[in-house]
C-alpha cells in the first residue's frame, strides 16, 4: 500500500494509514515495525504523543524510575500497534540532499519516508509458507572474488648484464604493472520481500 502526502500527516490520516495496512494481515505478531526517517519520527513526537509523558526522571506519570526524556517509541491505538525505528540512511544528506517544500517539514524529504513492515511469513502456492524477505542469487556462490597482482607481486631478482630484458625464469605474470596489488569482491545478489501487507508513506513535493 502507498500512501502519498501533500502535506505533513494529521494524527487521523497516520492512524488511517496504520489501519489500512496493519488489517490486512491482522492475525500476525502484535506489534509491527515501523520505520521512518528523523523527521517523521520529530513530527510524530511533537504533535501525537506530545502529551503521552507529562512529567520526565521520577516524576514521569509512569513506569517510574526507568523513564528518560520524551522519546516515545511506541504507538497503540484501537487494537492496532506498531513499533517506531529510524532508518539512519534516510538522514544521509550525500545521497538524499533534496529539501522538502511542504510547509512545517524542518528535515530533508526522504526523512520523511515511513515504512510499515510485516515481516510475517507468507504463504506459498502449493502449501506452507516462506519467510516474507529473502536473498536471492544465481549460481553456486553469492560472491565473486580475485586477487589482481601488480609488479609489486612479481619479483624476478633483477635484470640481465645488457639491462635489456628481465630475467623470464623467475618472473611471473601480473594483471597491471602499477606497484600494487588488489583484492576485489563482486555481489551478485538481490532482495525479494513481499510486500502485499506492508506499506509505505512519503511526502511527494
Amino acid at each position: 500500500m502507498f500512501e502519498p502526502l501533500a502535506s505533513l500527516p494529521s494524527q487521523k490520516k497516520f492512524e488511517r494509514f496504520m489501519a489500512d495496512v496493519l488489517d490486512r494481515n491482522y492475525g500476525a505478531e502484535k506489534y509491527k515495525l515501523m520505520c521512518m526517517g528523523r523527521g517523521m519520527l520529530n513530527h510524530i513526537q511533537s504533535t501525537f504523543t506530545r502529551g503521552f509523558i507529562e512529567n520526565t526522571g521520577e516524576l514521569n506519570t509512569f513506569g517510574g524510575k526507568s523513564v528518560k526524556g520524551l522519546d516515545v517509541r511506541m504507538y497503540q491505538i484501537a487494537g492496532l500497534g506498531v513499533n517506531f525505528k529510524i532508518l539512519p540512511h534516510l538522514s544521509d544528506r550525500e545521497f538524499f540532499p533534496e529539501a522538502s517544500n511542504v510547509p512545517g517539514a524542518a528535515f530533508t524529504q526522504r526523512q520523511y519516508d515511513t515504512y510499515i513492515m510485516d515481516l510475517s511469513p507468507v504463504d506459498v502456492r502449493g502449501g506452507g509458507s516462506a519467510p516474507a524477505i529473502q536473498q536471492y542469487h544465481r549460481g553456486a556462490s553469492r560472491f565473486y572474488e580475485t586477487f589482481v597482482a601488480g609488479i609489486d607481486s612479481s619479483p624476478s631478482g633483477g635484470v640481465t648484464d645488457e639491462f635489456v630484458k628481465a630475467q623470464a625464469n623467475k618472473a611471473i605474470y601480473m594483471a597491471t604493472d602499477i606497484d600494487q596489488s588488489s583484492y576485489h569482491v563482486l555481489s551478485d545478489m538481490g532482495i525479494r520481500f513481499c510486500a502485499r501487507n506492508s506499506g509505505k508513506m512519503e511526502l511527494i513535493s
